[in-house]
């Protein structure tokens, strides 16, 4: 599986979205929605488009509706998108709580790690809900798709397994799925796609910066749990064999994150055109 790089197309999470423009406008799909930051990146770039946004967790609700308001062109789903529809437990390690400082404290009960039991191991610390899951082909009937992005702790194969109808009909344009070393989820994507990474956010261990020799860092920064993330971009890694590299630079820095930019193979062209 080949994972090209995207720096010069997305040098930012930002240009990611700004693309979708030139896909026209349509429906998009922000799954993990959270506080809904994606959402208006998504309208910002499709204003005449709709976005679908699913969040589980009862306390990002406020917030996102806070962000989004009654905006006629969103539709928020209060589930988690899974592989079967039902129910199941959803664990929320940390959240945001009273008296946090910064600017994070505006968003108390907000939690960004919030996954459901199915997807792995669930530690001992935090709250478990039960949450509506539901299936996107059964959402989506024939509906062609122009965006979805992804980002659920983990999660990201059920929900690729519940889009494979939409999938395999050539219906959805393009994605942009959190990636943190699975093979399955690569090897999904790269069967309808067309990849490429975006910027890295690295969490190293203790008080360790990333190597300077190994790293471009553009960005450092608190996450909503307290914990200091660079981002940045690898000054070299091959192109294939990218999950091996992935993983051993993972358990190298301490922990390595990246979205995955997959783009339909017929529409690579437009997507990454500058105009």
């Amino acid at each position: 599986m080949i994972v090209r790089d995207g720096r010069s197309a997305f040098p930012d999470h930002f240009a990611v979205f700004d693309r979708i423009a030139r896909l026209g406008d349509g429906l998009m799909l922000d799954i993990g929605a959270a506080l809904g930051r994606r959402t208006k990146l998504m309208l910002r770039a499709c204003p005449k488009g709709e976005v679908w946004a699913f969040e589980p967790y009862p306390g990002n609700w406020p917030h996102f509706e806070d962000l989004i308001g009654d905006d006629p062109r969103v539709r928020l789903f209060k589930a988690a998108v899974s592989d079967r529809a039902g129910h199941e437990a959803f664990h929320v390690g940390s959240k945001v709580e009273p008296g946090r400082a910064g600017n994070w404290g505006k968003f108390v009960g907000y939690s960004s790690v919030g996954r459901l039991a199915s997807a792995g191991p669930v530690p001992r610390a935090g709250e478990t809900y039960e949450v509506e899951t539901v299936v996107l082909d059964a959402l989506l009937g024939e509906r062609e798709v122009t965006f979805v992005k992804i980002d659920v702790q983990g999660a990201e194969l059920q929900v690729l397994r519940g889009l494979s109808g939409a999938l395999s009909a050539g219906r959805v344009a393009a994605m942009f799925v959190e990636f943190g070393g699975e093979e399955d989820v690569l090897a999904a994507l790269a069967e309808h796609f067309d990849l490429f990474d975006s910027q890295y956010v690295i969490s190293p261990r203790g008080a360790a910066e990333p190597d300077p020799e190994v790293w471009d860092i553009v960005e450092r920064r608190e996450s909503s749990k307290g914990e200091l993330r660079y981002k940045g971009w690898p000054k070299a890694r091959p192109a294939e064999n990218y999950v091996e590299w992935f993983r051993a630079e993972s358990a190298r820095t301490g922990f390595l994150e990246c979205d995955i930019v997959a783009v339909r193979r017929d529409i690579v062209p437009i997507y990454l055109s500058q105009g």
